[in-house]
């Protein structure tokens, strides 16, 4: 398997070799999340903490943060993190006191 941010058929070979094989294989892109599937992986995250989150509340985080996989799982991290620390269940009002666009790169929750 092969990751790349670059298309191989737009890559520079120096071996004319490998560049024929590796135009040949088999190619998928994946994209970012639309909203219903950022949605569905908030759900699956915040279930895997066992965390209980309103369909409401899932809506919000949803059109908030950038629409990418990394950020749905530093996000519910993140939400976790200061649930349990501020002992609060997650609500708009807690997510919006939280903060998640320009805070989340600020913020590091392992």
């Amino acid at each position: 398997m092969l990751t790349s941010n670059v298309s191989l058929s737009k890559i520079q070979y120096q071996f004319k070799d490998l560049e024929s094989r590796l135009k040949n294989i088999f190619t998928i892109e994946i994209k970012d999340p639309d909203t219903e599937l950022v949605k569905m992986l908030l759900v699956k995250q915040f279930s895997m903490r066992q965390l209980s989150v309103e369909s409401r509340v899932i809506d919000y985080i949803a059109k908030n943060i950038d629409r990418n996989y990394d950020e749905i799982v530093k996000v519910s991290r993140l939400l976790e993190f200061y649930c349990f620390e501020k002992k609060k269940n997650i609500t708009i009002p807690f997510v919006s006191e939280i903060g998640l666009k320009k805070d989340m790169k600020q913020k590091k929750i392992n």
